[in-house]
């Protein structure tokens, strides 16, 4: 783990996490699932987040350690407000990529006095159809530890062919040394995300909205992730809404002007 890393202590667990940048206003970073702790990746992650960390402090947070058996998305977004908390964050934008996204409209329903703004980047507000066997088998393969098919269909979903098959020996070595702990989390994480729907709650998030993906998004797909937006729009929110005509599920970590859209909205 990288040296940027720190631990916050709460009564009832602790969570890894990185603090950089600069400025008054906060910007939470929730990532999305890994098999690996995208901490592990912390100096990239802050190159990546250049653009931002010239105007905000950003606290990219991981999820707590030692998962509980049964841990819903809510329980993650909880907990995650919890850590913050803990760090002195009293007011914050949210921004998260997939299961970090439905993380953020937890946190902005639960939490408005806590929440400025929040970008939901490739997320939706439950799973459904074509992505409830993608979640399945993610969570079968884990189980049974099943690197090879686990990590080469992760690529292959999460991002475009190009971009996957250049990186797919690299993130395969790198998930190689894999743990038991690691697949046990992982496999929670994918029966979270089956068992999410807010789609009743949504209506309690009051806070300006971006919403961005990918039309070629294989995990959530287009119609879930626009049903976000259009479920709050009849909620009476007005979420800013910018999907891109290429990438895929990961356009959060390809297209070269994403930080930039972020940067636009929150500023």
């Amino acid at each position: 783990m990288s040296d940027l890393v720190q631990t916050v202590k709460t009564e009832a667990f602790e969570m890894d996490y990185v603090h950089f940048g600069v400025g008054s206003h906060v910007l939470v970073v929730l990532p999305g699932m890994s098999l690996k702790s995208v901490l592990s990746w912390a100096e990239a992650i802050l190159v990546s987040y250049k653009l931002l960390a010239e105007h905000f402090q950003i606290y990219l947070m991981d999820r707590r350690r030692k998962f509980p058996d049964h841990y819903s998305v809510e329980g993650m977004a909880r907990d995650t407000v919890a850590a913050l908390q803990a760090l002195g964050v009293t007011k914050a934008s949210f921004f998260g990529a997939s299961q970090g996204g439905m993380m953020a409209q937890v946190i902005a329903a639960e939490h408005p006095e806590m929440t400025e703004k929040i970008i939901l980047g490739s997320s939706a507000c439950r799973t459904i159809g074509r992505s409830v066997p993608l979640f399945e088998n993610w969570e079968k393969w884990s189980l049974a530890a099943d690197l090879d098919s686990l990590v080469s269909n992760y690529i292959d979903v999460i991002y475009s062919p190009e971009l996957g098959q250049k990186i797919k020996p690299t993130l395969v070595k790198l998930n190689a040394d894999a743990t038991p702990e690691e697949f046990s989390r992982f496999a929670v994480m994918a029966r979270a995300c089956l068992n999410f729907d807010y789609v009743a709650d949504l209506p309690k998030i009051k806070c300006p909205v971006l919403v961005l993906g990918s039309r070629l998004d294989k995990v959530f797909y287009e119609a879930s992730i626009l049903e976000v937006a259009e479920r709050l729009k009849a909620a009476g929110n007005t979420p800013e809404v910018y999907l891109y005509e290429k990438y895929g599920h990961a356009c959060y970590d390809e297209a070269p002007d994403y930080r930039a859209r972020m940067l636009q909205f929150l500023r």
